[in-house]
């Protein structure tokens, strides 16, 4: 490939002109010296997008294990006062125990 460099002011990127011998894909980015840079923030753009999600969704998984486990202590707490006032819950209360207790297993 015979390619020309154009002349550049000194530290900037030169860009090589297109030749007749060079294939189609590679005349369109020479004539086009702006899509391997757009190309690029596209895949930068992606990657940072997929990263986003994976970091929202374990904000979210983490939120929810705890708040497993705050109610689990709360319902612990009231079984371990066993007030007249709520004995007719604490079948209830076990059961839902047991629950949460399986919830906060698989969130982890």
């Amino acid at each position: 490939m015979n390619m020309k460099k154009q002349k550049t002011p000194e530290g900037s990127v030169s860009i090589p002109k297109a030749s007749a011998y060079m294939s189609p894909q590679l005349k369109q980015i020479y004539q086009y010296p702006f899509y391997l840079k757009n190309l690029k923030n596209q895949l930068e753009m992606q990657e940072t997008k997929a990263k986003s999600i994976h970091m929202r969704n374990n904000i979210l998984a983490t939120q929810k294990r705890a708040n497993y486990i705050n109610e689990l202590e709360r319902i612990n707490g009231y079984l371990s006062e066993i007030n007249p006032s709520i004995r007719h819950n604490v079948e209830s209360l076990k059961k839902r125990k047991e629950e949460l207790q399986r919830l906060a297993e698989q969130a982890v």
